[in-house]
């Protein structure tokens, strides 16, 4: 969660939703009429956060972490994707579906077991 350290002023946690590995949506930044379908800008990816929607799902996923889990849950999967038509409703058209390293090289966010989960699902792409 976000918090106002070292005078950044940080109000609240950057991702508009969070998976869980039970496949629970939970809000979290939410609340400005002016953001993208309600929601506020988020914080989740550096030079895309005025237009795209911060997903983050909880969990390690990277396969070079020993606390990794074995694979990416299927509730998981199927909450993604059913956010990503309700998003893609409010748009209008079909959104990509884009893991933090794809838009901005300097992390391994969402991790190798994740990334490849998104590559398999309909709707990945490269645009933002």
């Amino acid at each position: 969660m976000h918090q106002d350290i070292n005078g950044r002023c940080w109000s609240d946690i950057g991702y508009h939703y969070l998976i869980d590995l039970r496949g629970r949506l939970i809000e979290g930044r939410q609340g400005d009429p002016r953001g993208r379908m309600g929601l506020a800008v988020g914080a989740h990816c550096y030079g895309y956060n005025s237009k795209t929607v911060g997903i983050g799902i909880l969990g390690c996923f990277d396969v070079d972490d020993n606390r990794s889990q074995a694979s990416v849950p299927l509730a998981v999967l199927e909450t993604l994707g059913r956010l990503r038509d309700h998003v893609s409703w409010h748009a209008g058209r079909t959104v990509p579906l884009l893991g933090h390293a794809e838009l901005n090289g300097s992390t391994r966010c969402p991790g190798k077991l994740v990334a490849d989960a998104l590559r398999s699902l309909e709707g990945w792409g490269r645009s933002a």
